[in-house]
């Protein structure tokens, strides 16, 4: 137990207790970590395609709440969730500043 407890916990402060205690656990429910994992890195993922996406109009703020507001999901459902969130700000963003020329953005009785 020794040699196994601290090398995982380097780079954040834990007590001995801590990190045997969390090592403990990691062997009873090995699967529990492999979740926590995944669902970490699918939440950096919707956050980097959120970024990318919504360039400077993205909110952090705003995405932690789409995040957390239907609390657990399955990631499909978390996936969809956020990517609809992401579609709809697009198009908020769009309607707002229309691209020029756009037939949809021309007003009745207008010349083009």
């Amino acid at each position: 137990m020794d040699r196994l407890a601290p090398a995982p916990f380097q780079p954040i402060p834990v007590t001995p207790q801590t990190a045997e205690d969390l090592v403990d656990r990691i062997a009873v429910w090995p699967g529990q970590l492999t979740a926590y994992d995944t669902g970490g890195l699918e939440i950096f993922a919707l956050r980097k395609q959120a970024e990318e996406r919504l360039g400077d109009t993205f909110d952090i703020r705003e995405f932690h709440d789409r995040i957390l507001e239907n609390g657990a999901l399955p990631l499909g459902a978390l996936r969809e969730h956020v990517e609809a969130w992401i579609a709809e700000k697009q198009k908020s963003a769009h309607d707002r500043y229309p691209v020029r020329g756009a037939r949809s953005n021309v007003l009745p009785g207008y010349p083009r």
